[in-house]
Formats: structure tokens, sequence, C-alpha cells
């Protein structure tokens, strides 16, 4: 399933950062700069991310839109200085109109790169261009970071996503079935939204579970198919 605004599934745990998103895309560099969004795993953080470049491209697809992760970053980062290349590192962030970063937790502790990621965002914010991170916390709550660093993270918008109510998770059992051409009867998305809590991932996996083990098992896929299929891992681990 592509990661776009059209196959987001919109509820409460998630509609501020939804609708920062949005507004991003509206007003690139203007409003919401830098745009932080932070939740657990499996929310749908780096979805949005991706849904923000889709939209900006698809609006105007003379735009460099540039994602990585923070692991990229920090290993583009190591090997510029290793080969004396910090410019052409530079040069390469700096012809990006949108900068997005996912999961800059792990940047905790990396003084250097988190030294070169406010040098980014002082030079982004200069020229109105646009700097989109997430994280799977609060940009206080991430130990060792850098104070400057910090304050210019909260001098934009800090949206959370929540994990999925249960109206959401069947919601977005519905649109997975629906996109990977699986038939499954109401009370087994049921069974598994009420079951599969914690996060997205979770969810489309014990959905690709039931069907395998119902196809692999020539059986139907009903409510007692998905027990049987799941009760030995996702029940437990939720549990």
């Amino acid at each position: 399933m592509e990661y776009t605004f059209n196959t987001f599934i919109i509820g409460k745990s998630n509609r501020l950062a939804y609708t920062a998103a949005m507004e991003v895309v509206a007003n690139l560099g203007n409003v919401y700069n830098p745009l932080f969004i932070y939740g657990g795993v499996g929310t749908g953080k780096t979805h949005l991310l991706h849904a923000i470049g889709h939209d900006v491209l698809s609006k105007n697809p003379q735009m460099c839109v540039l994602y990585v992760t923070s692991e990229m970053f920090v290993s583009e980062l190591i090997e510029a200085v290793m080969k004396g290349s910090l410019d052409d590192f530079r040069a390469k962030y700096h012809e990006a109109d949108v900068l997005m970063i996912d999961d800059i937790q792990f940047l905790s502790g990396k003084a250097s790169s988190q030294e070169e990621l406010l040098y980014l965002l002082d030079v982004f914010k200069s020229v109105n261009k646009q700097v989109v991170l997430s994280s799977d916390r609060l940009p206080k709550k991430i130990p060792k970071m850098n104070e400057h660093l910090l304050a210019r993270i909260e001098g934009g918008i800090i949206a959370d996503i929540q994990p999925p109510d249960l109206e959401m998770r069947i919601a977005i059992l519905r649109k997975v079935a629906q996109a990977d051409g699986i038939v499954i009867p109401d009370d087994v998305i049921n069974y598994i939204a009420e079951n599969i809590k914690s996060n997205i991932y979770k969810l489309k996996g014990a959905l690709s579970r039931v069907a395998l083990y119902a196809s692999a098992s020539a059986e139907p896929i009903t409510e007692e198919t998905a027990i049987e299929a799941l009760k030995n891992i996702y029940i437990e681990e939720e549990r």
C-alpha cells in the first residue's frame, strides 16, 4: 500500500498530526517549520512523512524532496568526515526544498550529527525551506540532545500520534484487506481489531497470517480460523 494521504486512515488519535502535515504541504516553509511528529512504533509517522513528500512532488514536480532516516544521516556524515567531503554532504542537503528525517531519537548522544542538524535547520529556516522530523518520543524526552537543537525543534510545531482506537483499527484492516485482495468477514476483522491493539504493523501482520493460515489449511476465513492462526504469536504478544 502506497504511503499517501489518500491511504492514511484518519482518526482522533492522529488527526492533529494529519492536519499539521496538510498545512505544511499547503504552506511549505512558512508555517510549522520544523514540523515534529512523534508517536510509538507502528502508529503512522513514516506514512505521514512519505505522504507529505508524495503530495509536494505531485503539486510541484520540480521540487527536491529528501527523505532519510537518522541512521542514514549519521552514516553519510561519518563517511563525509572520513573522506574530507563535508562540503559535498552539506551541498546535497542544501539542494532539498523539503527535508525529512525519520526517527531522530537515534541521534541521542551523537553530538556532531546533532550540530549538523542544527546547522541545517538554521539554513532551511533562513530560506523558508521545509523540515519535517519524526521520533518515538517528545523532543525533550530524547536523552543527550543539544539544547540549542531542542530549542529550534520546539520553535516549530509538535504533533503526536497515539495508538489507533478500535474504530480506526477496523478501518485500517478493511483498507489493507481491500488493497491486498483479501475477502474477510466483518466478525474476523472485528476479532483481529479487538485483540491486536499495539500498532499498525502487527495489525497488518495478523491479517496476513490469518489469510495465509486459511489458505494453507484449505479452510474458509472464519473467527475460529483467526483464533487458531493468532493464538500462539500475536495474541500472546499482545497480552
